[in-house]
């Protein structure tokens, strides 16, 4: 048993906590022990005890729970002259008996409860990332999985840190050492760092003269007769599918399921009939193998000017006829109501998928509605129409008509 007279307990007595090195290595915290031992020398010489908050210590065995730091500083102590100052005792308490057979994971998570007290830097980066890191491989040994998205972000919020901000130093470096060392080491912001590991694209701005997509249809007439006809074909075997198995009242999809497999095949058939001109300009691919890229990418247009600017693209979105055009609506999607401007391939069909309409337009930030929530963002046809019907420049009818009529905004279908 360790004796605690008045309070005090040998130095001889103690013992380190097997996994304190493995959570708090000492080469690491050199500066701050450093630190301390000054501190505590001027304890020391005022009390002839160095610490004035205690140990907490097994009774039992002498392992420390808490305070490794405080001895540790304390057996660095210098006098005035540089001279190693001896000490025999410290204060400290009798705390949790030691058990040699502890779970890792779990007695980590009680070494770490003492010392999320402002006591110690455990919230400086790199002591947030070891011991992260460490809990972690721990966590995986206990349970054969490591952290997942949930877990960490309930680390950091633990750890008084922005998850968001944890999620990317983590990735840097368990990806990216040399720049997770560029930013540590202050020479890089975390934004940059995050850009140079390619994890996040650099902001890019509106080009004003951007291509031309309408003049660009004017003089391949082409382009939009082949994008009707391939789509078209595409719909109607779309729509023979088992049999016409999509549209059965007892085995059938719901209407609002269609239209999705609706504007991957407008996309389709926009790509290939842009190719079908072959004019290496208008090359363009869908983001089949460029997950985040537009439904449309012109990678030699946008090639042709600076890195800076948005990418030259067109986004495709369908929606079904509701009757009328103030209820027929496309959903913009997520960021829509933050777009610049650029166009945008807009299909409508009837529930049959036997009638279709379809045009090309420039749309920007404005024209989407939101009911807080950018996924939620809505166009009606009829606010379309108000805003660009006599702006010609602004759009092309590709396949049907819209018109004003005696009382409402109609379509004529293709």
């Amino acid at each position: 048993m360790i004796n605690f007279e008045n309070g005090l307990v040998a130095v001889k007595d103690l013992k380190a906590h097997p996994l304190n090195e493995k959570l708090y290595p000492f080469k690491e915290h050199k500066k701050t022990i450093e630190l301390l031992s000054k501190k505590l020398y001027d304890e020391y010489k005022a009390t002839g005890i160095p610490n004035h908050t205690p140990l907490d210590v097994c009774p039992e065995t002498g392992t420390v729970n808490s305070g490794h730091f405080r001895w540790y500083s304390s057996e660095e102590m210098k006098d005035e002259k540089g001279n190693p100052v001896k000490v025999t005792h410290l204060k400290a308490v009798p705390g949790r008996v030691f058990n040699p057979d502890y779970v890792e994971y779990d007695e980590m998570k009680f070494l770490e409860k003492f010392n999320k007290d402002g006591k110690r830097d455990e919230y400086e980066i790199t002591t947030l990332v070891h011991n992260y890191n460490q809990q972690n491989k721990a966590f995986e040994k206990k349970y054969g999985r490591e952290f997942n998205n949930k877990e960490r972000n309930q680390f950091a919020t633990d750890s008084r840190f922005d998850k968001t901000k944890f999620k990317n130093i983590i990735y840097l470096n368990s990806n990216h050492p040399s720049i997770y060392k560029q930013f540590i080491d202050g020479k890089i912001t975390l934004p940059k760092a995050m850009r140079l590991s390619g994890k996040v694209k650099p902001t890019k701005r509106y080009n004003p003269d951007r291509h031309n997509f309408f003049d660009t249809l004017n003089k391949y007439p082409k382009i939009g007769l082949v994008m009707t006809t391939k789509g078209k074909k595409l719909i109607n075997e779309f729509r023979n599918l088992g049999d016409g198995i999509i549209f059965d009242d007892d085995m059938g999809w719901e209407t609002n399921q269609i239209t999705q497999p609706l504007s991957n095949i407008w996309m389709s058939a926009a790509v290939y009939a842009f190719n079908s001109v072959k004019q290496p300009d208008l090359k363009c691919i869908t983001p089949r193998k460029r997950q985040g890229y537009a439904d449309i990418h012109f990678e030699n247009l946008t090639k042709k000017f600076s890195d800076e600017f948005l990418s030259e693209r067109i986004e495709v979105k369908v929606g079904a006829w509701q009757g009328s055009a103030s209820s027929t609506v496309v959903y913009g999607g997520m960021g829509s109501v933050n777009v610049t401007p650029h166009e945008y391939i807009i299909g409508i069909h009837n529930d049959e998928l036997k009638k279709h309409f379809l045009m090309i337009t420039t749309l920007d930030k404005d024209d989407w509605k939101t009911d807080g929530q950018d996924s939620n963002a809505t166009m009606s046809l009829s606010s379309w129409f108000r805003r660009y019907y006599d702006q010609k420049d602004k759009y092309r009818i590709l396949l049907g008509d819209i018109f004003k009529g005696n009382k409402s905004v109609e379509l004529q279908w293709g």
